[in-house]
């Protein structure tokens, strides 16, 4: 897969909150939509210049698409609101 008009092909990072990090417990069933989300990215339209492997994006612009059983995550890159060169799970690693 290769994405088209200005647009990044991402894997969205896990960076779930365990219970012990919670401020406040709510019911399982709860879900609380990140305003952002750290993705790696995979490959970029080629109407694009973008070196960076992580960006943190807008999390209501990223599109998924399912192909074949596949899911594929993309945004625009008018999406990107911060990159980094590297990732650390804790802040210990």
């Amino acid at each position: 897969m290769k994405p088209y008009n200005k647009r990044l092909m991402l894997k969205i990072v896990d960076n779930e909150r365990s219970d012990e990090d919670r401020i406040l417990f709510v019911p399982d069933d709860y879900k609380e939509e990140e305003r952002y989300k750290l993705c790696g990215v995979l490959e970029v339209s080629d109407d694009i210049s973008f070196l960076w492997p992580f960006a943190v994006i807008e999390s209501h612009l990223i599109e998924s698409v399912e192909v074949s059983g596949e899911t594929y995550h993309f945004a625009p890159v008018s999406a990107v609101a911060m990159v980094c060169d590297s990732y650390r799970r804790n802040k210990n690693d």
